[in-house]
């Protein structure tokens, strides 16, 4: 046992966030031995999946940064020096990280009264900021600049709007992976590797929801889609990898020492949202 007078807890993330539809999946199930879950706490299974010759579809759940991880693994374990494999990445949005380098464009300057800040509930926001980012886009700016211009007037809307914080957190899970893609680069050296591979048509990206995984017929991995704007359909994979990202909720992470502190009551979640630490101020 070791004691101090404070403890501070930097251990990174909270382990990988587990889609719903792999929630309700029994883990002795058969078709979990293709399937990672935590592409991090599973690298071994993960690499022996890229390596396995009977693994030739792929499909991986995300199109961040950590399915760029995905993506370099199979690059670097020989996944794409068979000629007969393919990878897909599904997203809600189907849209990759812009190179760092490239997201340089120039940010306007935005004016508060210019913004759509003033709508009296989340319907209404979702609308006039959909209205926005169009209006902006027909001329000529780059989604990323938009977003970067907007970002410094943040704060003050939070605090001005009247729109209740589980109204902004639905539309935040809604367009969160989008924001977020459209914020964030990837380092040149990885975009060039997956641009290539899309280009070459070994990787594609698919604009989609996943709705439930099961086991087909056949031992091979069903996934039930419902692709944007079109309707459910049913796909096929060797092989399937989530990789959504890291978890956000203390009340779902897999550490043990969150567990426990969170069971004993030493620490728990933000209230409202459910994300983060609640604390005192």
């Amino acid at each position: 046992i070791i004691e101090g007078d404070n403890a501070v807890i930097t251990i990174g993330h909270m382990g990988a966030a587990k889609p719903p539809f792999l929630r309700s999946l029994a883990e002795d199930a058969p078709v979990q031995q293709r399937i990672v879950v935590d592409q991090w706490e599973e690298r071994d299974k993960l690499r022996e999946m890229m390596r396995d010759p009977s693994k030739k579809e792929l499909v991986v759940a995300g199109t961040g940064l950590s399915a760029m991880d995905v993506v370099m693994t199979a690059k670097t374990e020989g996944f794409f020096d068979r000629p007969d494999t393919h990878l897909t990445l599904v997203s809600r949005n189907g849209l990759l990280h812009d190179r760092i380098e490239g997201a340089g464009h120039p940010v306007p300057d935005y004016k508060w009264e210019g913004l759509p800040t003033s709508a009296p509930d989340a319907a209404t926001l979702e609308a006039e900021v959909g209205a926005f980012f169009t209006a902006e886009i027909g001329k000529g700016r780059h989604p990323t600049a938009i977003v970067e211009g907007i970002m410094p007037h943040l704060p003050r809307f939070f605090e001005e709007t009247s729109i209740p914080t589980e109204d902004l957190l639905k539309l935040n899970r809604k367009y969160g992976s989008l924001i977020n893609t459209n914020t964030v680069g990837m380092a040149p050296e990885i975009a060039d590797v997956v641009y290539q591979l899309v280009g070459d048509q070994r990787v594609s990206v698919k604009a989609a929801s996943i709705d439930n995984i099961a086991q087909a017929e056949n031992g091979r991995v069903a996934l039930l889609m419902t692709p944007k704007g079109e309707a459910p359909a049913q796909a096929e994979a060797d092989a399937f990898i989530s990789s959504v990202g890291p978890q956000s909720r203390i009340d779902r992470a897999p550490i043990p020492l969150y567990r426990n502190l969170v069971k004993r009551g030493q620490m728990m979640a933000e209230p409202v949202t459910g994300i983060g630490i609640n604390v005192d101020k």
